[in-house]
């Protein structure tokens, strides 16, 4: 299950009004980048589309990452998922990570989160 882990980063990276104060300011100071990686599928694709969207409206960055040879369709589809404020996810799949140059990973790691940050810095996301 994806879900659940994406929950986690929602509480700790995500600010929530305090006690005595209903409002929150979440903008973050510094973008949140995460590097999701797996070897499958999952049982919660509903409640993980939901977190996407719900986390699209804060700073935090999703760089999904497949590894080995099983179909990974729904990775493919939270990266072009729909109703997101901005497009919070990338993802590609490797069969085996070792045999990637560091240059390549890196490349693949990187490629979309750099014009991402002007995109949350516009919508007030991150500073």
């Amino acid at each position: 299950n994806y879900a659940p882990s994406m929950e986690l980063i929602k509480k700790d990276y995500i600010p929530r009004p305090g006690f005595f104060s209903k409002k929150v300011d979440t903008k973050l100071k510094y973008p949140v980048y995460v590097i999701f990686i797996t070897d499958g599928q999952n049982d919660d694709k509903s409640a993980a589309e939901q977190a996407i969207r719900d986390i699209s409206k804060h700073g935090v960055f999703f760089q999904f990452v497949g590894i080995g040879s099983a179909s990974l369709e729904f990775l493919e589809k939270l990266d072009n998922l729909s109703g997101r404020l901005i497009d919070n996810a990338n993802f590609f799949q490797v069969k085996d990570l070792r045999t990637m140059s560091d240059q390549d990973l890196y490349g693949k790691l990187l490629n979309e989160f750099p014009g991402w940050i002007p995109q949350a810095r516009q919508h007030g996301l991150i500073e």
